[in-house]
């Protein structure tokens, strides 16, 4: 009875480590998918990321520019990096360095009467942050997320 025992605990541990170890691989693998949703190197790739989101964007209307973060994010910069984090995002690894901003037009936003631009904050090829916004006085912010509009038409 004592050598059946032993068995059955070493097999459960055996299960124990399989399921572990395909849960590991699993999350390595979900990980790399997600990463390569950030690859930003090329114009092709960044509206791609775009695309992925559902924003489809006018790729001649790319604006570049380089950008400085300072040391602290404070004020305004810490308000926008909020808005980064709760979608997945952190410009304070970026702060005393800089990267690259791309900007385009976007061309199915749902405010059909107002210019709707992405911005994606680029460092090393990789997406690190952005939003999208109206360039009406009015107008809204919001951040890298699925657009509400394409979304719909998906159901």
């Amino acid at each position: 009875m004592l050598l059946s025992h032993k068995h059955s605990t070493r097999g459960k541990m055996l299960s124990i480590v399989a399921a572990a170890a395909v849960l590991l691989a699993a999350l390595i693998f979900l990980r790399r998918a997600a990463d390569e949703h950030r690859n930003a190197e090329t114009r092709a790739e960044r509206v791609a990321f775009a695309a992925a989101l559902g924003w489809e964007l006018d790729p001649e209307s790319e604006e570049t520019a380089r950008v400085d973060l300072p040391e602290e994010l404070s004020d305004v910069l810490a308000d926008y990096n909020a808005l980064q984090l709760r979608c997945g995002y952190d410009l304070s690894p970026l702060c005393g360095k800089s990267c690259r901003q791309y900007s385009y037009r976007v061309l199915n936003a749902p405010q059909e009467n107002e210019v709707v631009l992405l911005t994606l904050y680029v460092d090393r090829g990789r997406v690190v942050g952005g939003d999208i916004h109206s360039t009406a006085l009015d107008g809204f912010m919001i951040g890298l997320q699925t657009n509400p509009a394409a979304a719909g038409n998906a159901q």
